[in-house]
């Protein structure tokens, strides 16, 4: 289950080869302000799910060494 959900959040990252870019600029926009410039907000999430995605990996890797 765990590497069903970082497949799609992978995929979900506001990039422009993956899928998400399109939708985190639809879903994200109203979210974050409009204090932001559309660049620092995109910025914040991509940074959002940089750190997501890296706290799943950790969590995947960390019981091999144990």
């Amino acid at each position: 289950a765990i590497l069903n959900f970082l497949i799609a959040t992978v995929n979900y990252l506001p990039t422009f080869p993956f899928d998400g870019g399109g939708m985190a600029r639809i879903i994200f926009n109203d979210y974050l302000g409009r204090k932001k410039s559309k660049k620092r907000r995109m910025k914040a999430v991509s940074k959002f799910f940089g750190i997501l995605i890296v706290i799943l990996l950790l969590l995947n890797i960390i019981p091999y060494f144990f």
